[in-house]
Formats: structure tokens, C-alpha cells, sequence
């Protein structure tokens, strides 16, 4: 695994179709950059600049849902005695798919906390899982912003604002208390300064954070390990984070993402969390190889619209670590949809093959 590349933006991942003489033809180059970083804050491997300013986009949510945590949120036990359980913390910081595991939690906490739909201004999208959208169209219902993957980290926000008394119908914007707590919480956690920091508005309307490639792998090797540098009330929050994520994978995605298969792979070992236009970030967990966790970041330069090249960098990258076997074929069967190195025409036929180029 390379250390350094002088190009911000190397080569990740190639793909091939044809030939061209006596070699193969290359299709596209889809270039990006990770970083790999340790429990001690040290930056152990990387491809390009690992100081390329990214934006978090959802990656960001577990450290967004923070507050909620430090509120004591998570131990809310409701009027009709019902409580918050590990599976709705793990949705309220999920890009979720919009199925009915996803959707009837959001409508069980929104009618809980005496919150409406209007309240949720994540706005409104057909559901990821392609299963549920048809199902739609087949009883002509709409979607509604509960289908919205941002739904879940909208509603916490709301539930601490309702905590604090803070004002419901402002929570989006980046001088509202909420925000400004959000902002000083991930600075802390990824160990950077605010003259680092970028802010930018998110496809869900809320403030987006643009930080050193770097300091997001930092960020979520402290989200797998908690290092002393953090305030104790920090890192219990994120433990039962990290266990909470780690436990409900289904509810971090759902039946069809690659993040959260990859997290049924490796069970309890590595949360997972993609973001939108390329970018994804991993928790990995202490191991007698690891003993302080990992954290990895990595950002696909074309934004990966496909998504299908940030699977296949993150499963390289994992398997130089040896954290998933050298050997593809010895891999857990959940993640046969994301391991191919085959490119398939729409009859199934091989037209040609990915190469990762790091």
C-alpha cells in the first residue's frame, strides 16, 4: 500500500472493456484519495493528498447525533413508558433506504416526541430501496419526507431542540445553537482547528463540514477508540454510538446497501457510512492486530454516481489492512454483490473487468 502520491488525485480504480492491439482497452479512471489513520491520531497509509479538504456530507451523522447523546436523549423513557432503544439510535444516524423497518421507527419517535411531518425539513425523495419505491407507484401513494434518509437525523435534532427549548422552526441554519455545538463537537473529535473547517449547505438542507481528508479518518478512528484527549461524557457517547451502529446495520442503510453488508460481514468489527458524491468513512474496531481501532476515509473525485467504485476501495483497502481476506473467493457471501471485478453488459455477459491500482 502506498504512503504518498504526490497527485492529489491519483488513480484509484480503472475499468476495461475490449482491446486495443494486444491490450486491454481502458474504459474509465476514477480517481480520489483515503486516508488511513490510527487510534494514536497517526496517519498510517494513504493514497493523494491526505490533506485534501472534503466534504463530511453523511458521514458526518454519527458525530451530528452527538448532542442527543450528551442530553441523555438516548434514556428517554416517553409518557406511555415506551423508550429509545440501540435500533432507533442507529437509524437517527443513518442515510436509511426508506423501507417499512426504517419509516414505521421514524413514525413511532415522531408521534412519541409530539412531533409532526412538518416539522422534518430534510425535504422529500423516493425511498433508496428500489422495492419499496414500486410499491409505491403500485398503490399510488407518494412519497413523503419520513422516505427521506436524512429523516432520522432531522427528528434528533428536533428532540434536542425540544430539550433545550431551543426554537423548532430554525434548526437548520449554521448560527442556530444546535449547529454551533454540532461544529465544536467535530472539530474536537477530529482534531482540528477552526480555520480548518469549511461550511457549506447539505443535499438535506443542513450545515455540511469540509475538513482535511484526514482529520475525517481521525474523527472516526475516535468513533471505533475514544482516546483520552476527549472529555469522558465524549467518548461514552460515542462507545454506545459505535455499539449501537455496529449491533443494527440494517438500520444504517438497509437491504440493498453496501455499507451495511459490509458491517454483516464483519460482525461488531466496523461501522460503516457513506456519504453523498463519493466519499465514505469507516470505523474499524480494536483487534489484537489493531489494539486502538482505525479510521478511513476515503473520497472518489468524480463523486462515484455509480456507487459502485467506493465499494471496491474500501474493500481493497481492507484487505491490504487484512482485516478481509486476501483471498475474494473466502469473503462472507453478504458481499458478493459489491466484489466483482467483472463488467457485465445487461444480458449478463462479461464485457470486461475492474483493476484497483493502489
Amino acid at each position: 500500500m502506498v504512503t504518498s502520491i504526490e497527485n492529489s488525485w491519483p488513480v484509484l480504480a480503472q475499468s476495461y472493456r475490449g482491446q486495443c492491439g494486444q491490450n486491454p482497452c481502458v474504459e474509465t479512471n476514477h480517481f480520489g484519495a483515503f486516508a488511513v489513520v490510527s487510534g494514536k491520531g497517526e496517519l498510517i497509509c494513504s493514497a493523494g493528498d491526505a490533506s485534501h479538504m472534503t466534504h463530511f456530507r453523511s458521514t458526518a451523522k454519527p458525530f451530528q447525533l452527538l448532542p442527543f447523546m450528551l442530553d441523555g436523549l438516548d434514556g428517554k423513557v416517553f409518557e406511555n413508558g415506551q423508550i429509545i432503544d440501540s435500533a432507533d439510535i442507529s437509524l437517527l444516524m443513518a442515510s436509511h433506504y426508506g423501507e417499512e423497518q426504517h419509516t414505521a421507527r421514524i413514525r413511532r419517535l415522531l408521534d412519541l416526541s409530539k412531533l409532526s411531518q412538518a416539522n422534518l425539513l430534510c425535504g422529500i425523495h423516493p425511498p433508496f430501496d428500489k422495492g419499496t419505491r414500486r410499491n409505491l407507484l403500485r398503490t399510488q401513494e407518494s412519497p413523503s419526507v419520513v422516505h427521506s434518509n436524512c429523516s432520522g437525523k432531522h427528528l434528533a435534532m428536533l428532540m434536542v431542540c425540544q430539550k433545550n427549548h431551543w426554537p423548532l422552526a430554525t434548526y437548520l441554519e449554521e448560527n442556530h445553537p444546535l449547529q454551533q455545538r454540532i461544529k465544536h463537537l467535530i472539530l474536537s473529535i477530529a482534531n482540528a482547528v477552526p480555520s480548518q473547517l469549511g461550511i457549506g449547505v447539505d443535499g438535506c438542507n443542513l450545515p455540511t463540514f469540509v475538513l482535511p481528508l484526514q482529520s475525517i479518518a481521525t474523527a472516526y478512528a475516535e468513533f471505533a477508540c475514544p482516546s483520552p484527549r476527549l472529555a469522558q461524557e465524549i467518548r461514552h457517547a460515542l462507545s454506545k454510538l459505535f455499539a449501537a451502529g455496529i449491533s443494527h446495520p440494517e438500520m444504517i442503510g438497509g437491504s440493498t446497501s453496501f455499507d451495511t453488508a459490509l458491517m454483516q460481514a464483519l460482525p461488531q468489527q466496523i461501522f460503516v457510512k457513506s456519504g453523498a458524491d463519493g466519499v465514505l468513512a469507516m470505523a474499524i474496531a480494536s483487534s489484537k492486530k489493531y489494539s486502538k481501532g482505525l479510521g478511513v476515509a476515503i473520497k472518489i473525485a468524480d463523486g462515484d454516481f455509480s456507487k459502485k467504485v467506493r465499494p471496491l476501495v474500501a474493500i481493497e483497502i481492507l484487505r491490504q489492512l487484512e482485516i478481509l481476506p486476501l483471498e475474494r473467493s473466502a469473503f462472507d457471501e453478504k458481499l458478493a454483490p459489491w466484489i466483482s471485478l467483472e463488467v457485465t453488459n445487461l444480458s449478463g455477459f462479461k464485457t470486461g473487468f475492474w483493476k484497483l491500482v493502489f
